[in-house]
């Protein structure tokens, strides 16, 4: 489906696999562990609480726009470890 039609956490599996170069696997934790930068940055989000599936996360990437940047404040009060970035990492 095309990303803009898919709901978040769906989204956030579809782009953790392409962080692992494998967009066709089925995903298990040890996936979800291996990730540790998510590029969002050309998606809209509103639900980040997918995010909690990927324990070594330390960067994640967030579109330019204001609501991804209200966003990106409850990810740092609730993350205050991950590094985030707007736009294209």
């Amino acid at each position: 489906a095309p990303f803009h039609l898919m709901r978040d956490g769906d989204l956030i599996e579809a782009k953790v696999r392409i962080a692992l170069k494998n967009p066709f696997i089925v995903l298990n934790q040890d996936d979800f562990k291996a990730v540790k930068t998510l590029d969002l940055s050309d998606q809209r989000l509103e639900n980040f609480s997918y995010l909690k599936k990927l324990p070594n996360l330390r960067h994640v990437a967030l579109s330019n726009e204001k609501s991804s940047r209200a966003h990106a404040q409850t990810l740092r009060e609730n993350w205050p470890e991950l590094r985030i970035s707007f736009g294209k990492p």
